[in-house]
């Protein structure tokens, strides 16, 4: 797993990284080629994500192009 602190972030942001990749690598990674191929989004698995926490979070990524 990346290790966040040198990019200059704290222990919590760690943990909330990791926290994110094993969700993503054990519930939606086995989904991808399956929503790749179909085109199919798994709503149930998407609507989960909010007993995480996780539900509305936003990367804080600003797109300067426009």
């Amino acid at each position: 797993m990346l290790q966040v602190e040198k990019y200059g972030f704290n222990e919590d942001i760690q943990q909330i990284y990791d926290a994110v990749f094993k969700i993503s690598r054990e519930e939606l990674y086995p989904l991808a080629e399956r929503m790749d191929i179909e085109d199919w989004f798994p709503e149930e698995k998407m609507r989960s994500l909010k007993e995480y926490g996780l539900a509305g979070v936003c990367s804080g990524i600003v797109n300067l192009a426009t």
